[in-house]
């Protein structure tokens, strides 16, 4: 039996899905759920690279270490400049429980936000020292030491630190007797939620708030009804969440801070971490999965080290003594400048440098020579913002779903280049991704951290100049990789003459063609002054509207959008128009479950989902 979707142009018939069993439903709801939940950390990840743009640059121009004198002019400029930056990642998990908590909320309504930093208050006051854990765990997994430690022998008092909650701090023992050497340990609490905890609450609100946000009460209580009752519900259950994440967390962070004492003990499991790390990222990419791993890591992983010369503590970080400290997150810790820092961010600068366009150069000159200028006009353009900013989605998403094989090559290489550059010592930094922008910003500090090896010989393989060569191999193995493999399996890649070259879309001006003759007017479009305000609007209206054809007004559940995908839950994602939605400027089509459907549109993504959530009004 089968049931028509009817369209202004067409009628095609669309087969009723299947009963699926219990388990292919909960895939498909936790697909949906993912995609949502991956959507939603975009917007806290937004406002990062002017955080770390700002951060990297004061911190430059507050550097004693390159000759900045303090309380100098430079100096005091270096701090303004620097300040809004630490503030936003020495509040980063309060803005991922607003963020989270915002972009999951059906409507985007400002009382989910609100009651996901209220969330995310109670959620750390009951977990922090003398609350809930510590009533837990504070005689489970003890070590002697002493509790408020000072250089007073008769001040000092015996204590035993659950390692579950507090990692030792040694100290000079100050008693009578003592020898120099003598160290005895205090213990530092550093039982934190963090990033996950920021998700979890703001995961948590929206899902109340979706579900009770137009809830009606009696009429003595009318007041509280509809979104007035998301406060009162969150305050009760983020308790509830306090004690679940008292009794959990511990152990977990426990095991996460013994992982990353062990990467950061010796190169070569941090080379491993990083191969593992980038094999899963980049196989992660085309379901966009891979936000949240980096999250976890980037902002959650307990990070430990010394600190560069200059820097005499971290907010928020938790000093150890000895000059080591733990930072929570690999990007935090970077921007802190905890050396050896960065083992999850510097291995992608020779994927974004030389891989990532190297392929692009393949898809053009496997062209064929009658559409090659037609077929670089886009590809180009698609190159150099993965050179420049490290968005590669609008090239890699060219060729990604037509070869799996290509894909899993591509998350080899990245994993064995990632490895490579992290094995060599060399460390570097991001706010976004790993393009030239943020390569540049990151020099000085990655130099830095270079010069603190002992010997010149890792002092020079440490070099941040070393991805630069680094990535010109990298280059030229994609490149020849990519060419032998789409002519040898014969994929159809833009320009190629086993179909026509349609479904391109220049990022430029963002208008899709039909055919190699469709492109030479694109070309020429380019070249001239066509991105107006005016001639954009239409291009996203005409998009948005085709878009809204094709899937069907009324099959609309969810219409979101992260930084280059539009991201849909509808009724039914099985309908056959992928072609119909490349022509009409779509990169690729994506299904997760039998709801979701993403759209690969680029970073101009957000014009075109206002467009379509005014024409569906949803």
């Amino acid at each position: 039996m089968t049931e028509l979707l009817l369209n202004r142009k067409d009628k095609r018939p669309v087969k009723k899905p299947r009963a699926n069993s219990s388990a292919k439903n909960f895939f498909h709801h936790a697909g949906v759920s993912l995609q949502r939940l991956g959507k939603s950390l975009m917007f806290p990840i937004a406002v990062l690279p002017i955080a770390a743009l700002m951060n990297r640059i004061g911190s430059l121009m507050s550097d004693p270490t390159i000759g900045i004198v303090e309380n100098s002019a430079v100096w005091w400029i270096g701090q303004f400049i620097m300040a809004p930056g630490a503030a936003v990642f020495n509040n980063i998990a309060i803005i991922f429980a607003i963020g989270v908590a915002f972009g999951l909320a059906k409507d985007f309504r400002g009382e989910a936000a609100l009651c996901g930093g209220i969330a995310y208050f109670i959620l750390a006051l009951m977990t922090q020292e003398g609350m809930i854990a510590s009533l837990f765990y504070n005689n489970v997994l003890t070590y002697d030491g002493f509790k408020n430690a000072t250089n007073h022998a008769d001040e000092l008092i015996s204590w035993k630190f659950s390692q579950l909650l507090y990692v030792p701090k040694p100290f000079q023992d100050p008693r009578a007797g003592a020898n120099p050497g003598d160290l005895i340990n205090s213990g530092i609490y550093v039982l934190n939620t963090g990033v996950i905890g920021g998700i979890t609450c703001g995961a948590l609100v929206a899902y109340f708030y979706n579900r009770f946000k137009d809830i009606q009460l009696p009429q003595a209580l009318a007041f509280f009804g509809g979104r007035r009752f998301i406060p009162m519900i969150t305050v009760v259950t983020t308790f509830g969440l306090a004690f679940i994440f008292a009794a959990i967390w511990p152990w977990i962070q426990y095991a996460l801070i013994i992982i990353g004492q062990g990467i950061s003990s010796s190169t070569a499991s941090a080379a491993g971490g990083a191969w593992v790390y980038a094999f899963i990222n980049r196989l992660l990419q085309p379901f966009g999965a891979h936000h949240i791993i980096n999250t976890f890591l980037w902002f959650q992983l307990p990070i430990e080290g010394s600190l560069l010369p200059g820097i005499s503590e971290v907010p928020g970080g938790i000093n150890l003594g000895n000059g080591r400290w733990i930072v929570f997150g690999d990007i935090t810790a970077f921007n802190a400048g905890v050396i050896g820092s960065g083992i999850f961010q510097a291995g992608f600068f020779p994927t974004f440098f030389g891989g990532i366009p190297a392929t692009g150069l393949a898809m053009i000159m496997i062209a064929d020579k009658n559409k090659r200028r037609e077929t670089a006009t886009f590809i180009a353009g698609t190159a150099l913002v993965a050179f420049l900013t490290g968005i590669d989605e609008p090239l890699v998403f060219i060729w990604i779903f037509l070869s799996p094989l290509l894909l899993f090559i591509h998350a080899f290489l990245t994993a064995c280049f990632a490895a490579l550059v992290v094995g060599m010592g060399i460390r570097l930094g991001f706010g976004f991704s790993a393009g030239l922008i943020d390569y540049l910003i990151s020099v000085p500090k990655s130099w830095t951290m270079s010069l603190q090896n002992a010997s010149s010989g890792a002092k020079t393989l440490a070099n941040p100049l070393w991805i630069f060569p680094i990535s010109a191999v990298m280059g030229v193995i994609y490149y020849f990789i990519w060419y032998y493999v789409i002519k040898k399996m014969n994929i159809p890649t833009p320009g190629r003459t086993i179909g026509p070259v349609k479904a391109e879309h220049n990022l430029k001006t963002n208008i899709a063609a039909e055919n190699a003759e469709d492109l030479k007017v694109i070309a020429k479009a380019g070249k001239g002054k066509h991105n107006k305000r005016a001639s954009l609007k239409e291009k996203y209206d005409n998009m948005a509207g085709e878009i809204v054809r094709l899937v069907g007004k009324d099959n609309f559940k969810v219409i979101e959008n992260c930084a280059t995908r539009l991201r849909l839950v509808v009724k039914d994602n099985k309908l056959d128009i992928d072609e119909q939605l490349k022509a009409a400027g779509v990169y690729q089509v994506i299904r997760i479950g039998q709801e979701g459907l993403q759209l690969v549109i680029g970073t101009d993504v957000e014009h075109v989902t206002d467009r379509i959530r005014e024409i569906v009004k949803l």
